[in-house]
């Protein structure tokens, strides 16, 4: 299976098939919905939140995870919003909802 990392530290699978990691300097890509986020321990990739914003119908969880230099935002249903800050998670990036970019800025997939 192939995997991406982040910052050099972090890694995650981008699932089976042809799929090509892009270059060191590329980016990766994903919408907050999609991410999924669970306990500490459960997930492929482990983070701290760092803000939880409550909006309604949804929050918003700013995670760190090691290796990348912005908090990553993840888009939860108000029933899962009871997440406190500085709370160790698991997150995860499926792999059907991931985009890679190269440096330049061409759209690998």
């Amino acid at each position: 299976m192939r995997k991406a990392t982040i910052g050099g530290v972090t890694s995650f699978p981008l699932g089976r098939g042809e799929r090509r990691v892009p270059d060191a300097a590329g980016a990766i890509g994903i919408r907050a919905e999609h991410i999924e986020m669970g306990p500490a321990g459960t997930l492929e990739v482990p983070g701290r939140t760092r803000l939880v914003e409550h909006l309604g119908e949804m929050a918003i969880a700013y995670v760190e995870i090691q290796g990348h230099s912005e908090p990553i935002a993840v888009k939860l249903k108000a029933d899962e919003g009871d997440i406190q800050i500085g709370q160790n998670v698991g997150l995860r990036f499926p792999p059907q909802h991931v985009f890679a970019f190269e440096a330049n800025g061409t759209t690998v997939y």
